[in-house]
């Protein structure tokens, strides 16, 4: 008991919820320089797990700068993301003794007696909120001839677990979801309606204009600060704060963007269409002023997260703040039909990835109660043979397998089980893999044979489905280039140096912008077919598989050879002009 020593001046007591303790560790509010813990013996494979407890001991032995383990048969082996490599522990203490364990003591007769009281108020049905100590215990011992109690709480306490045999109460752990539709199909038909047209009347083929909707759609699962709700799922899975995966984000969906851009760009100048300089601006310029300031509940929104906040806190703060703002102008006053309105729409919108999500909930619950999840993972090891290239694709593979025809939030939280393991027991940064599989997850959406997204656009725009599916993985080849960037350059993740950092965005850029204008076969001119060939072969010698700041003299040759074709092929065309014949023939 610690209330005597604090109550005398001896120790410092500072209350904090259980949760919040990884936090402390991984952020370095509360340094560790050696984490003690007890492990269970290593598998074939060097993996200990941490058996019982896995919240606060794990993020103390990756936070801390020493790593002293106790390796005891007793300890279980639990399954889920639990594991930890021999090869992050810095010292082994072989230890067999059974693991110690504090029964709780009986309660007093002061407790008792508040605990009945307490119990007298508490109907049948109720949800209560429960921490750990005397009096909770002795309030759970009261309540065992209640029904349909609901108890959230942070830890399964003695008293919780003297319940659950009995069938009297359920235990649910919340989890914090974004509020977002995690749907690229959804996107595709409330915007496209009104893009896919203007793009078709200016000239775009209905193939194209189709495309670039499906793909431009897919980009807002990929950017934060949102990422269809997975940048939240994320954050809770890994254990790290959402401004560290909202960071993570931004650079590979920029460069999403940057190629989209460039590619869209291309496609008018081949098509001969000409840009508009005057009338897109002015618009723009006259809906800022005029209706910019409803962005600001949203600009607070990301604010509020990266200044902290929870996302539920967030979000409450930012719907008052819309409340406030929105009598400024008398075109957007909502009376109480107008609110009952909104809150209708934002119900009917949150309700898929709910369903979604609970299903996934669903499915992972299975797949971990039968171990199947980590038999994938040790399937994928398996097959690979310790290549690690051939494993990465057979995650890419699995990933896009799994995540067809699911929504963000869904798939991402599918993989996690099922896939990630496989890539984190490599020694893999746990950012990275998670980002792998999220996007190879997401791919689908525009690819064959699924391609729901690329479908969806091709039936407001009337063209063809497979060949609108075809269009949009040209314009959105960046997801399935990306995330193999990711293993080499961790830099485009915010991962690393500087330097790293610098480096990774210098040369990741340079490939993507090299390969989109291949596949555009135009650059102020038709490109010929070696153009084309020698552009893409430059772009992947810019992107060598090796560290980015790797100084060996084969990557170094490799990256200037690169540099040096991207840079003769992409200024060609500007001061070299093909005779009719070849142009008619190579033109695609």
């Amino acid at each position: 008991n610690l209330r005597a020593p604090i109550a005398d001046g001896l120790a410092d007591f500072t209350p904090v919820h259980l949760s919040d303790v990884p936090r402390l560790f991984i952020s370095g509010r509360l340094p560790l320089d050696i984490a003690v813990i007890q492990v269970s013996p290593p598998d074939e494979h060097g993996y200990c797990t941490y058996g019982v407890e896995v919240g606060v001991t794990k993020s103390a032995a990756e936070s801390a700068d020493m790593v002293i383990a106790e390796v005891n048969p007793n300890m279980p082996r639990v399954l889920g993301d639990s594991f930890i490599h021999v090869n992050k522990i810095n010292y082994f203490i072989d230890v067999d003794y059974e693991l110690p364990e504090l029964p709780p003591p009986p309660p007093s007769v002061t407790q008792d007696q508040i605990a009945s009281h307490i119990a007298e108020l508490i109907p049948n049905g109720a949800t209560l909120q429960m921490g750990i100590g005397g009096i909770p215990d002795a309030v759970l011992r009261r309540l065992t001839n209640h029904k349909n109690l609901g108890v959230h709480t942070e830890l399964f306490s003695d008293g919780v677990m003297d319940m659950m045999p009995s069938a009297k109460v359920s235990v649910v752990g919340s989890s914090i979801f974004g509020t977002v539709s995690g749907s690229t199909v959804a996107n595709i038909m409330s915007t496209g309606v009104m893009t896919i047209p203007l793009m078709k009347r200016v000239g775009y083929s209905p193939n194209v204009a189709g495309a670039i909707e499906a793909a431009a759609s897919s980009a807002g699962q990929i950017l934060p600060p949102i990422m269809g709700a997975a940048a939240f799922l994320m954050a809770e899975i890994i254990g790290v704060p959402y401004r560290t995966i909202a960071l993570a984000a931004l650079i590979p969906g920029a460069l999403y963007v940057l190629a989209l851009i460039v590619a869209v760009r291309l496609e008018a100048g081949r098509l001969g269409l000409a840009p508009d300089t005057e009338a897109g601006w002015q618009l723009l310029k006259t809906t800022i002023v005029g209706k910019g300031y409803l962005l600001l509940p949203l600009v607070g929104l990301v604010a509020l997260l990266f200044a902290g906040y929870t996302p539920t806190r967030a979000a409450v703060y930012c719907l008052l703040f819309g409340l406030l703002i929105m009598p400024w102008k008398r075109e957007t006053r909502l009376g109480l039909v107008g609110l009952m309105t909104v809150c209708r729409d934002t119900l009917v919108s949150t309700l898929p990835i709910v369903a979604a999500v609970a299903a996934a909930g669903a499915v992972i619950g299975v797949l971990n109660l039968t171990g199947l999840g980590l038999m994938l993972s040790g399937l994928i090891i398996d097959l690979g043979g310790g290549r690690v290239w051939l494993i990465f694709i057979l995650t890419a593979i699995a990933s896009f397998i799994l995540g067809m025809g699911l929504p963000t939030s869904a798939a991402y939280l599918l993989l996690a089980v099922l896939v990630a393991p496989a890539l984190t027991r490599l020694g893999i940064e746990p950012i990275v893999s998670h980002m792998f599989i999220f996007y190879y997850g997401l791919v689908s959406a525009i690819t064959p044979p699924v391609a729901l997204a690329a479908y969806a656009a091709a039936s407001i725009s009337g063209g063809d489905a497979n060949k609108t599916a075809i269009e949009s993985i040209r314009l959105g080849f960046v997801k399935l280039l990306v995330p193999f960037l990711f293993v080499t350059m961790p830099g485009l993740l915010m991962v690393g140096s500087g330097l790293d950092i610098a480096l990774s965005v210098l040369f990741g850029s340079l490939g993507v912008i090299g390969i989109t204008v291949a596949f555009a076969a135009w650059l102020v001119r038709p490109l010929l077919a070696w153009e084309r060939l020698l552009m893409a072969a430059g772009s992947l010698l810019v992107l060598w598989p090796t560290d980015v700041a790797a100084t060996d003299p084969v990557t170094l040759a490799a990256r200037a050879v690169g540099i040096a074709i991207l840079a003769f092929t992409l200024l060609r065309p500007f001061s070299a002009q093909p005779t009719p014949e070849k142009t008619s023939s190579t033109t695609s």
